[in-house]
């Protein structure tokens, strides 16, 4: 039964959607693997599910099985991504994709596509991050466990990826209740098949500091080719690794502006040690 809340996706999505969330070993979709895939497709013929555990063919680490609960023996005997992902995407079709915080979930998708050789389809993605910052203004944060709380949505198991679909789609309709053209319009990143022509990935020797630092979590200084400190070291605390259509970037905590930002691989330059002045700096904004 279509209620009012579905009619309105409708209204902005004739064909439907399809809500996704994985769980991965990481990050960042250049260095981590996909443990888990699900999405919930909802079109005007009714509601449909994938769900799939992946064998990531590495061994996780303790850390990031505390965070969604899947370890090593649950995947032991999963399909590979190699399998999973083909159906995955045949579930999909060309529907649009929504997912939250989509940037990461997608670069999954989009580098695992990659890889494997897979077509790219032509489906829309949008950000559910994206839309709650412009409709739900009144919240201070927008992460899904926090929105929610907030919505009264009900969050059985939080980072398995079925349960974060489902609470991905009842975000982006209680959204769709406030939103204009505008905002949804405000909500898309891009095009999948924007990525088809993606570079290989590969880190150079002078950015290998990078992968290190982000697998410890700990801080780095960068030369960049641009920006307000041009061609200067700035602190930073990298946090992923993304592909983009235009270029790989890293997405890192800028210390001294206490921002995230998405920095070009290709203008990085130099990467070294933190100072004491930096240390000082995390320290700081750490506590903050």
């Amino acid at each position: 039964m279509i209620n009012l809340e579905s009619s309105k996706i409708f209204e902005f999505f004739p064909q439907g959607l399809v809500a996704l969330d994985l769980e991965t070993t990481g990050l960042s979709p250049l260095l981590n693997k996909i443990v888990e895939i699900a999405g919930i497709k909802i079109t005007p013929l009714g509601i449909e599910k994938f769900s799939s555990l992946v064998n990531p063919g590495i061994q996780m680490e303790p850390r990031n099985i505390a965070i969604h609960k899947i370890s090593n023996d649950m995947v032991m005997n999963s399909p590979s991504l190699k399998e999973v992902l083909p159906k995955f995407m045949e579930f999909a079709g060309n529907l649009p994709l929504v997912a939250h915080n989509a940037q990461f979930d997608l670069g999954f998708i989009v580098y695992g596509l990659h890889q494997l050789g897979l077509p790219f389809s032509h489906n829309e993605v949008y950000c559910t991050v994206k839309l709650s910052r412009l409709v739900f203004k009144e919240m201070a944060h927008f992460r899904l466990g926090l929105l929610a709380e907030k919505l009264n949505i009900e969050l059985k198991n939080a980072h398995r990826a079925e349960d974060d679909a489902f609470v991905c789609l009842e975000v982006l309709k209680r959204g769709l209740l406030k939103a204009s053209p505008k905002d949804v319009s405000g909500s898309f990143l891009f095009y999948l098949d924007d990525f088809h022509d993606i570079e290989n990935f590969e880190l150079k020797d002078h950015l290998k500091l990078i992968q290190e630092k982000i697998e410890s979590q700990e801080i780095i200084r960068i030369k960049y080719i641009g920006g307000s400190k041009k061609n200067e070291f700035r602190p930073i605390r990298p946090l992923s690794l993304l592909p983009l259509p235009q270029g790989h970037v890293l997405y890192a905590h800028c210390l001294d502006t206490n921002l995230y930002k998405m920095y070009n691989l290709n203008k990085i330059t130099e990467c070294s040690p933190p100072t004491e002045e930096d240390l000082k700096k995390f320290n700081k904004s750490e506590e903050k």
